[in-house]
């Protein structure tokens, strides 16, 4: 090695220093197309599941609770409970037909 006297040249801090540098590589051009699709891709993910959940119209809706057809219990929002019923629909509404009314028979 060298002593007090004798520093370091250039080509042995060099050769002490080659072992410690990272080779470098060049700089891919899809790098920042893949960033920015990536990006893209998280943003469509957070769009669709901020989107509202599709729902169907029940008895809630309207500020009631929730009427469960075929359990058993006629709940508001249901005329009947069906097998209960004899002409109780499968949406818990009666089927029965609406009476006509009589015609006054026609005087000569």
């Amino acid at each position: 090695m060298s002593d007090e006297n004798n520093p370091l040249d250039d080509q042995q801090i060099e050769a002490m220093l080659a072992p410690l540098r990272k080779p470098t590589k060049p700089r891919s051009r899809l790098r920042p197309l893949v960033i920015g699709l990536s990006f893209m891709a998280v943003m469509l993910i957070a769009l669709v599941l901020s989107l509202p959940k599709k729902r169907t119209r029940t008895t809630q809706d309207r500020g009631g609770p929730v009427a469960t057809c075929g359990n058993g219990k006629v709940e508001p929002g249901e005329d009947c409970e069906p097998p209960l019923g004899t002409n109780c629909g499968a949406d818990c509404l009666d089927q029965t037909p609406a009476p006509q009314e009589e015609q006054p028979a026609e005087q000569p």
